[in-house]
């Protein structure tokens, strides 16, 4: 027995030694990979810089950036963003005094016509004639994303006629922000594998999907007649683009044969209506049927050749020439030749679909849209509104169901947050928005850094947030808008401490969030966060208080000790997420505003808007953190627009 017990010990201790070489070698490795991400950056930022010199104006980028911004800026606004404004570069939204729409009000000229679920679908890659301008012995290029594929809402009304704009442009400039990475594959296995994976692989993958936001139509003259279910789910009324981001391949053909080149191709519906529940199954569909008929293509191919084989009309060297060649026949750009037919059709169908709270279930027949017998495995399109239990007809039970839609909106966001931020960390950032200064985001992965993003942009509902965001960008936008403006911004890069970064860090409203991303064993990944610029306000919220202390507790419980991350979540964290987010709507309702906001008096409106009166009357009340209160929320846009539209409509 001893000796079994002292050999056992010695394989214990020679594993564990193995375990430690392993877990050296796995940093040595995550070392290089971090530098090689930073080389590539720097590459790609100066490949960047040389396009937009070559491109464009600087004039015509500021405008670009400022069109895009998603919080409904006033049209004169934008008219009045003259050249002389322009030439002022950095801080040009300080001098414009953009005026925004009031995003409260809901007073609208409704027509009979409903805002179909989604207004586009575009497929997004890189083309074949692109690979005619470098050298192809280059084992990695960075080329300008192309659209592959577009298609819009049929049948417009006169008014969104009146309306319309093209996205086209639009979606292109965000994807050229980064730029796709092509690298040739000399080796056949790996050739082999990674066309059996774009074969095989079903399932949509949460880490390659993401959102980001781009400026939408107006709504003033005719809003449709699901607009209170719009401004539920998207108070700013901006335009979110779902992706889903997927391994593919492109072909080409030179004198010493075919040639594999391993790229990224981009699935993206534009939606007013952010529900991911919906969006996750149309892009996991269409995942699903560019496979499959991929497969369909192989099958028939295999067939033609072998009927050809047994007829002996085929040599053995043509054969080897065919079976390559049916892999450009399928690559990421013929593919969509094959399967156009089926996802025009689907695609057409779909934009017909509308949702609101009349109409609160889809059940759509995915399989039915299919011009062929194609077994895919996202048959049905799903969903259903949460308020069949609730009489929405009367005010308080309007206000339950609005708040049920936003929860069970941002399950998929939230399980990101929290997953990510310690307590102090979440309440830091959460002020600053409350306060209306700048945040910054920094992560190199995009499904995380948007996710985050957007969850930062909602987290102060019943509050909505004025001021420009931009889930996704890049340093060069940054540097356009950094200035007093209050802003939002996703940043798809790491933060590198160099002298660049340290002029930026040096804006007192600045708060930069670093999210890492750590590759671990068994292809998990390791999220943390760091704070690398907090410059706190003089007034600071105390989270000591019973509802501050309840939504820590949840913090706290959510994240698991080893910081191991996981893009999807199990029902009992779906229900966790739940809880979180009902407490920090009861948290603003209680701490922000029942505590806080008067009834309505005809004098706060009497000649005009009386803030001062207003302010005078919230500072003679008591309540908690009154401090923060009323030097940094009091004063905020959001708060100030809040309190018009209440007593507005009180009188």
């Amino acid at each position: 027995m001893e000796q079994e017990n002292a050999k056992l010990k010695k394989d214990i201790r020679e594993l564990q030694q193995k375990l430690i070489e392993v877990d050296r070698e796995i940093q040595i490795q995550q070392n290089n990979i971090e530098q090689y991400d930073k080389d590539k950056q720097l590459i790609m930022q100066k490949i960047r810089k040389l396009l937009v010199h070559k491109e464009n104006k600087f004039e015509k980028k500021i405008k670009q950036i400022i069109e895009r911004l998603p919080c409904q800026i006033e049209q004169q606004s934008l008219r009045n963003l003259t050249n002389s404004i322009i030439q002022k570069g950095i801080g040009v939204l300080n001098e414009l005094n953009l005026a925004y729409k009031n995003p409260y009000n809901v007073d609208y000229k409704k027509c009979q016509e409903n805002q179909s679920l989604f207004e586009s679908f575009f497929i997004i890659g890189v083309k074949h004639k692109q690979f005619k301008d470098f050298s192809q012995q280059n084992r990695i290029s960075l080329l300008k994303p192309k659209i592959l594929y577009k298609q819009f809402k049929p049948n417009l009304t006169t008014i969104e006629r009146t309306l319309w704009i093209d996205r086209s442009k639009q979606i292109k400039k965000y994807f050229e922000n980064n730029l796709i990475v092509v690298e040739r594959l000399f080796d056949h296995s790996e050739i082999e594998n990674l066309i059996q994976r774009c074969l095989e692989e079903q399932n949509v993958l949460q880490e390659n999907s993401f959102i980001f936001n781009i400026k939408s139509t107006e709504f003033d003259k005719e809003a449709p007649k699901n607009i209170e279910l719009l401004t539920t789910l998207n108070n700013n009324k901006q335009l979110l683009v779902f992706v889903q981001g997927v391994d593919d391949y492109i072909t080409t053909f030179q004198e010493d044969g075919f040639q594999y080149w391993k790229c990224k191709k981009y699935y993206c519906f534009i939606t007013y209506f952010p529900i991911p529940q919906i969006f996750d199954q149309l892009l996991k569909f269409v995942t699903n049927l560019m496979q499959i008929q991929r497969k369909d293509a192989m099958r028939k191919h295999k067939e033609l050749i072998n009927g050809r084989k047994i007829r002996r009309e085929i040599t053995q060297q043509e054969e080897v020439y065919y079976n390559f060649k049916i892999f450009q026949d399928i690559d990421a750009v013929n593919i969509n030749y094959i399967v156009e037919k089926n996802l025009q059709n689907s695609i057409s169908l779909l934009l017909k679909e509308n949702i609101d709270f009349d109409k609160p279930k889809i059940n759509f027949n995915l399989k039915d849209c299919l011009q062929q017998e194609l077994e895919i495995s996202q048959k049905y399109l799903n969903y259903s509104l949460p308020i069949e239990q609730i009489n929405i007809n009367n005010q308080e039970g309007f206000k339950t169901a609005k708040n049920q839609i936003i929860v069970n909106t941002m399950i998929k966001y939230a399980h990101v947050a929290l997953q990510i931020f310690r307590v102090e960390e979440f309440f830091d950032i959460f002020q600053q928005i409350l306060s209306e200064k700048q945040v910054v985001f920094f992560c190199p992965n995009i499904n995380i850094l948007t996710s985050v993003c957007y969850f930062f942009h909602k987290i102060i509902y019943p509050f909505i947030w004025l001021h420009p965001v931009i889930y996704y960008s890049n340093q060069e936008t940054l540097d356009v808008l950094i200035s007093e403006t209050p802003m939002i911004i996703g940043i798809n890069q790491r933060f590198y401490n160099d002298q660049k970064y340290q002029d930026l860090i040096k804006n007192n409203e600045l708060m930069i969030i670093e999210i890492k991303v750590q590759k671990k064993r068994n292809c998990q990944i390791a999220v943390t966060s760091q704070l690398i610029q907090d410059n706190q306000n003089k007034f600071s919220l105390c989270i000591k208080t019973f509802n501050f202390f309840n939504v820590s507790s949840d913090i706290r419980g959510y994240k698991n000790q080893e910081f191991i991350f996981s893009s999807t979540f199990t029902q009992e964290q779906a229900e966790k997420c739940k809880v979180f987010l009902y407490k920090m709507i009861e948290l603003i309702e209680t701490e922000l505003i029942k505590n806080v906001v008067p009834d309505a008096n005809p004098l706060f409106i009497k000649n005009g808007w009386n803030q001062r009166l207003i302010k005078a009357q919230i500072a003679s009340q008591q309540f908690d953190n009154k401090d923060f209160i009323m030097n940094c929320v009091f004063e905020s846009s959001y708060f100030q627009t809040y309190l018009q539209e209440k007593y507005k409509a009180n009188n």
